[in-house]
């Protein structure tokens, strides 16, 4: 769980990197999870897909796509971040939790 003064924290920072050229697209944002690194997952419900970021919002990568197989989201709700780094997933419209391996 993040608190309400990190999220703020990581809300401004994600704005300032938009402002200074980088392209967010977010559709629908609706959780936010942050590593032990420092990095941030995006949970990007109308996007179905997982965004994530450095802890100063600059973009690292992102996966998934619309669908019902391994990697692809219905409505991704929440994430979730392991100790291990895995990244958990709450796929909400197709009713399951995806785990994706430690990443960049």
């Amino acid at each position: 769980m993040v608190s309400a003064k990190r999220a703020k924290e990581i809300e401004r920072s994600l704005s300032a990197s938009a402002t200074v050229g980088l392209c967010l697209e977010f559709n629908s944002p609706s959780g936010v999870a942050v590593a032990s690194d420092g990095g941030v997952y995006v949970s990007d419900f109308e996007n179905n897909r997982i965004q994530k970021f450095t802890s100063a919002g600059v973009f690292v990568t992102q996966w998934g796509t619309k669908g019902t197989g391994n990697g692809q989201f219905n409505s991704p709700a929440a994430a979730a971040v392991a100790s291990d780094g895995s990244v958990y997933v709450a796929d909400t419209d197709n009713n399951r939790i995806q785990k994706s391996a430690p990443g960049p």
